[in-house]
């Protein structure tokens, strides 16, 4: 939310800035990888290219329905970047991110062979591109995201079984147990006021799925759960307006629920 408000505030269009705001959140690399590993593939690659396609549509549709007039600017966009990213060449990013990126595959597919070795060829990588103050910062920072991340996983994989031993299964399968048109908007209009860390929002789909809930509306949670809840939504009437913020989020239900839907009957 805080970036979404930056970059309108840099003189980023609403459009997109909105397709920010949606496919921000919601492409997370880690809950991503947790979606193709404890979901299925083809929930994965639904939450993929839905987000994606959805992103694009929104942020076109809002662009559209609230047209602005294109402003002028001349700030410097690589003057806020920090020094450390401005003067490293460009092979030593991608090199080290995909390092980082392939390290998190192969470990949630248990190859730990592989991602060992890859490991140990980061470590050789790190001192000669990146500076001592840089690999201290780089600690901090991850150590204060596990510090941040694990107690919300912790706490939805409790919920999420909490859900598949109270939560009555003829509840589950009368309205979201198929892959009907409604029951994708019930779990559509679900996921967009529940608050979900990203990463416990996996856990409570597949706690639901296990109760008979369809594969369509598990689509709808996650193309709704990540990118909008309750709480965003009040942060969203200050930042853009109630018409403004209606509106996205009419957009984000519907489409989520067409998508969900249609996910539904190509899937089974």
């Amino acid at each position: 939310m805080p970036l979404f408000s930056g970059i309108r505030t840099r003189g980023a269009g609403l459009g997109p800035a909105i397709a920010f705001l949606y496919s921000g959140p919601a492409l997370d690399i880690p809950p991503l990888i947790y979606t193709f590993s404890l979901l299925g593939v083809d929930l994965g690659w639904g939450t993929v290219i839905g987000i994606i396609s959805l992103a694009v549509l929104i942020g076109l549709l809002m662009s559209l329905f609230f047209p602005e007039k294109k402003k002028g600017n001349n700030l410097d966009v690589t003057a806020a970047l920090p020094d450390t990213i401005r003067t490293k060449k460009l092979w030593v990013l991608i090199v080290f991110f995909g390092l980082l990126l392939a390290i998190m595959i192969l470990t949630t597919d248990r190859s730990y062979i592989a991602s060992l070795v890859l490991f140990l060829v980061l470590v050789v990588f790190l001192p000669f591109t990146f500076t001592k103050d840089d690999m201290i910062e780089w600690a901090k920072a991850t150590w204060q995201f596990i510090r941040s991340i694990i107690p919300w996983l912790i706490v939805g994989s409790l919920g999420a079984g909490l859900v598949s031993i109270l939560l009555p299964e003829i509840i589950v399968s009368e309205y979201v147990g198929g892959n009907s048109l409604f029951s994708c908007f019930i779990a559509s209009v679900i996921g967009s006021l529940l608050y979900f860390c990203s990463l416990a929002q996996v856990p409570f789909i597949r706690a639901l799925l296990d109760l008979g809930m369809g594969r369509g509306p598990a689509l709808a949670i996650e193309l709704t759960g990540a990118a909008i809840s309750l709480p965003s939504m009040l942060v969203l009437l200050r930042i853009m307006g109630t018409k403004r913020t209606l509106t996205y989020i009419g957009l984000v239900v519907t489409f989520a629920s067409v998508a969900a839907y249609i996910f539904g009957l190509a899937v089974g």
